[in-house]
């Protein structure tokens, strides 16, 4: 299933929003000096007819990450975020920013979902991409053509796989997700999903329970994603918990070197099993650590491991 939803801002003015949209990201600040001043009325929509909402910021290299994510924290609060990244005039931001934005917004309490880095710019600024997708960050890519279920707005780039991808701004920009509106909610407020499969008809590959006590780790080994000699193809890992709320750190091996997805994932013992990662494991993806935080530390944790 695929669904599509619009990116909105003052440029179109007090515009509603069309009656197929399942969800609306508009634009609330740029840098550390402009808030947009339609953000207010795409809000309000979105709340009126139930859709799914989330802001954008549009990042800039010469301001202090940290200073632009108090600045949209400041003004759209724990909205989810999706950072645009292109140029502007000499302005090029880097993956580096991009994550610097990440986690000084989480440490303000909001939380970035995903990235607009189109594969134009990514030629342009270079990057690896899949730092972002191990962080958590999802791609948002664009190409501007008619839509098709393997479109080019798929194919991948700078180590990473689109899980949106922006296909026309005509009349409006328009993007696809390959999954459920509930999945596209998810992605947005971070109980992550495999975006295209509820994971109950794939095969279980491996599973385990996670090491007991404070600062326990536990090493996990997924199959490569999308490569290998067994030929695997997505990979999903998730978590489960009882008797209480799990917080574990979650970080991955990626191209030779750790790097933190999440520094307190919480996984609930009143849902089902949880998806740390936003979607399938990312291609370079070599281990998975796990490791038990203070205050949950005895609590029962498995994970699973599924793959096609």
């Amino acid at each position: 299933m695929t669904i599509k939803y619009y990116d909105v801002s003052s440029y179109q003015g007090q515009m509603n929003v069309p009656s197929d949209a399942v969800a609306i990201v508009a634009k609330a600040t740029e840098g550390n000096y402009y808030r947009d001043s339609q953000y207010s009325w795409f809000k309000t929509q979105a709340a009126n007819r139930n859709l799914l909402f989330s802001a954008y910021h549009f990042l800039k290299q010469e301001i202090d990450p940290a200073v632009q994510a108090a600045y949209y924290f400041a003004y759209a609060g724990n909205v989810p975020c999706m950072l645009d990244v292109e140029t502007s005039g000499g302005s090029k931001p880097t993956v580096d920013q991009i994550l610097a934005f990440k986690i000084a917004l989480e440490g303000l309490g909001g939380r970035v979902w995903g990235a607009y880095v189109p594969q134009w710019y990514w030629n342009m600024v270079g990057g690896n991409l899949s730092r972002l997708t191990a962080a958590g960050v999802a791609l948002v890519s664009s190409n501007y053509t008619s839509y098709s279920d393997t479109g080019p707005g798929w194919a991948p780039y700078g180590g990473a796989t689109p899980v949106v991808w922006q296909y026309t701004s005509t009349p409006i920009d328009t993007n696809a997700f390959k999954g459920t509106v509930a999945q596209l909610g998810n992605l947005f407020n971070g109980v992550a999903d495999p975006p295209t499969n509820t994971g109950d008809d794939m095969p279980a590959l491996s599973q385990g329970t996670v090491a007991a006590g404070l600062n326990a780790t536990t090493l996990v080994l997924p199959p490569p994603c999308r490569q290998g000699a067994a030929g695997w193809g997505n990979v999903w890992f998730s978590l489960g918990s009882d008797m209480g709320d799990a917080h574990v750190r979650v970080t991955a091996f990626i191209n030779g070197a750790w790097t933190d997805f999440n520094l307190d994932f919480v996984v609930p013992a009143n849902k089902p099993r949880v998806f740390p990662f936003p979607s399938p494991l990312p291609t370079d993806v070599e281990k998975i650590s796990i490791t038990r935080l203070a205050g949950s530390e005895n609590v029962p944790l498995a994970y699973l491991i599924e793959a096609v």
